[in-house]
């Protein structure tokens, strides 16, 4: 499953090119998919705390840079103040998430030693530039981009969408498969229902706890999730052999006579000469019952 887009800008910068990036990328991704302090930050939140909340939902970067990007941060060195746009940008190489850096109207991509040591990783990320005159095209390529790095990182590590979405459907099917076949040891016999049903519910039950575990668990990874997979598979064998078992336990068959009919003889077989009419039998001049010959003419 996918994480949000977080845009990071600096307000004294390029505040309305960042505005309009985030506005393609909401249409594009959705906007509950798509992070910027103005947007999502309300009043009475400690903002340092809901930045840091966002960050861990992530998985792609924005860090949009105008020409003035570079000297807002001197500036904020020099002065000793507090640099939040340099500290997303650091929780963000720190978690090793795909970061792109959009350079706006051409400005330089700041260079790695004038950069303080925990950003200074950003110019290694393939930058991405934004012109005014070409803004739908260059927004275009960028979700392009979004889309292809997100699947990179899906391929390079194990997480593929196949084990989110059908990785769960498998235990699914396997689990069904196995209560279809032990109720099929049911019908066999007249065994009282009760008894087979309640360990048939039994292993549903804890097999569907199972498998709500393993569904978390493939988000994760198809490594994770096998563990769970595993664990599914012995709890609905071992219930299937204890609906097996109590299958097998004395019963009465069809076959056997009921506490009604047991000592009593049997009704009388019907006979053909009660319900079938006689049979006639064949003359004996070999003619087998056909008609007399007609009487000749004037006679």
């Amino acid at each position: 499953m996918a994480g949000k887009i977080f845009v990071n800008y600096r307000r004294d910068d390029e505040r309305a090119a960042a505005a309009r990036v985030r506005d393609r990328l909401a249409t594009a991704f959705g906007r509950a998919n798509v992070f910027m302090d103005v947007d999502n930050l309300v009043a009475g939140q400690r903002f340092d705390r809901e930045l840091e909340k966002a960050l861990a939902e992530t998985d792609v970067f924005i860090a949009v840079i105008g020409a003035r990007w570079m000297q807002l941060l001197a500036d904020r060195q020099a002065a000793g103040e507090r640099d939040y746009v340099r500290e997303e940008i650091a929780g963000a190489l720190q978690r090793d998430m795909v970061v792109i850096p959009v350079l706006i109207e051409r400005a330089p991509l700041p260079r790695g030693d004038a950069l303080p040591q925990d950003i200074r990783a950003l110019v290694l990320h393939q930058k991405h530039s934004v012109e005014h005159d070409q803004f739908g095209r260059d927004v275009a390529s960028l979700i392009e981009a979004i889309r292809s790095a997100r699947k990179s990182v899906r391929n390079a590590t194990g997480r593929p969408e196949f084990a989110a979405r059908w990785g769960w459907f498998a235990v699914a099917l396997l689990l069904l498969g196995i209560a279809v076949a032990a109720g099929g040891y049911v019908f066999k016999s007249v065994t009282p229902l009760p008894v087979a049903t309640g360990a048939l519910e039994r292993a549903w039950g804890k097999a569907k706890a199972l498998l709500g575990q393993s569904k978390d668990a493939a988000q994760k990874g198809m490594e994770a999730a096998k563990p769970m997979v595993d664990k599914a598979k012995e709890a609905v064998g071992t219930a299937a052999a204890t609906a097996k078992e109590a299958v097998k336990k004395p019963s009465r068959t069809r076959d056997e006579p009921s506490e009604r009919t047991r000592g009593k003889p049997d009704p009388p077989e019907r006979t053909r000469e009660k319900y079938d009419p006689p049979l006639r039998e064949a003359p004996s001049d070999g003619t087998r019952g056909l008609s007399p010959p007609a009487a000749p003419p004037g006679q």
